[in-house]
């Protein structure tokens, strides 16, 4: 079998020689993505993808209807191990209330409090303004 070793480097670490598989196998070992609605890391058996668990607070304002759930899924997107970062797990959504579509409005946070100020904060934007505003930020 032909040896596919390459160079792996972060800002913060020396660069190492890993294989594709190690390099692979080491970030979906070492970066959790499941978590509970405690932001406690979790196993993807014990995920609950329930509706009542994701649901953390909705609003329908002038038409449209804001949206703050639990993500369940680390969505920090990190790729980097050696980079710390807290998980992002909870995101607030503008949709319109009759069709659903999505305003393309979107803000993620790492905890629920900070979801639940955030949420907050866009339904009183919306409620003053009549709309959101694309360059409405908190």
């Amino acid at each position: 079998m032909e040896d596919i070793t390459t160079e792996v480097s972060t800002i913060d670490e020396i660069t190492t020689e890993e294989t594709k598989e190690e390099l692979v196998k080491r970030l979906l070992c070492t970066n959790r993505i499941y978590y509970n609605r405690q932001c406690e890391p979790i196993e993807f058996n014990d995920a609950d993808f329930s509706v009542e668990n994701k649901r953390v607070a909705s609003d329908n304002v002038n038409g449209l209807w804001v949206s703050t759930v639990f993500l369940v899924i680390d969505h920090a997107f990190r790729f980097i191990p050696s980079r710390e970062q807290e998980p992002v797990l909870f995101e607030t959504m503008v949709f319109k209330e009759a069709d659903g579509a999505c305003e393309d409005y979107q803000w993620r946070y790492c905890t629920e409090e900070e979801a639940l100020y955030g949420h907050k904060k866009v339904v009183e934007h919306i409620l003053k303004n009549g709309t959101i505003d694309p360059y409405f930020d908190f």
